[in-house]
């Protein structure tokens, strides 16, 4: 009887592929308003799970993806099993989407849960902000990882091999036959990157500069938090003084 190869595993392998989630959201105007759109919904959406620019296509290891979405909305929980996985719909309000990732069968892994925040309106530094309302475009994406430990044979071939990139890239030195570089800690390593570009661009949305505002931004919030508690410690602190006085006078 032959061996099912594709549930054996590879031992003391570990592969990494990076995925993006994200949303864009844009104003609606009569020339781009759906005539499905409610009368009070200001703004047009969609949310995806996408392949990062110059790696491997997400659908090896990706089989569908679900949405769900605010319970006011028509069929809140929407599936989508071929690419792009993506949503689109109309709305006034942000919210969080629960995403929920599906495996390919050779995974042989449970699904597994994202959370993201649907942001409508214009967000960051004063000069973010000015750039998104220019473009009509307000566009929010993380970039995320999931690990294979010990990856099936299927799985550990299909990750491997040249198919699973937009441009076949032919196998050098140091590449494994199938187009991969293997590191030292068993981890095959793709060819492109995922390192954030030093500015903000068309082409490349999420960047250092655009992660160093949001952190500048996030840094002067938990300043403003810790004042804002000291406040509310000198305040209990005058409160329980005063209790005191009153307890000692009675």
């Amino acid at each position: 009887m032959p061996t099912n190869t594709t549930s054996k595993r590879v031992k003391n392998t570990r592969i990494a592929r990076p995925f993006i989630i994200g949303s864009e959201a844009w104003p609606l105007t009569a020339s781009n308003r759906p005539a499905t759109a409610l009368p009070d919904h200001t703004k047009g959406w969609r949310v995806y799970v996408r392949t990062p620019p110059g790696q491997p296509s997400l659908s090896t290891w990706l089989r569908k993806v679900q949405f769900k979405i605010y319970h006011t909305y028509s069929n809140p929980t929407r599936l989508v099993d071929t690419p792009p996985f993506q949503i689109e719909e109309t709305g006034w309000g942000g919210f969080n989407i629960e995403i929920r990732l599906f495996f390919a069968p050779e995974v042989g892994s449970k699904p597994e849960y994202r959370n993201h925040f649907l942001q409508l309106e214009p967000y960051g530094t004063e000069e973010v902000q000015k750039k998104q309302i220019e473009d009509g475009m307000v566009r929010s994406e993380f970039l995320d990882w999931v690990e294979f430990n010990e990856p099936t044979e299927g799985l550990f071939e299909a990750l491997t091999e040249e198919a699973q990139w937009a441009v076949p890239k032919g196998a050098g030195k140091g590449k494994s036959k199938r187009g991969s570089t293997i590191g030292s800690a068993g981890v095959a390593i793709g060819e492109g990157t995922v390192e954030l570009a030093d500015v903000t661009s068309d082409d490349t949305p999420f960047s250092k500069q655009l992660e160093s505002q949001i952190l500048a931004v996030l840094r002067k919030a938990e300043k403003d938090v810790d004042v804002e508690l000291e406040i509310v410690k000198k305040d209990r602190a005058r409160i329980a003084e005063e209790l005191t006085q009153v307890h000692q006078s009675g």
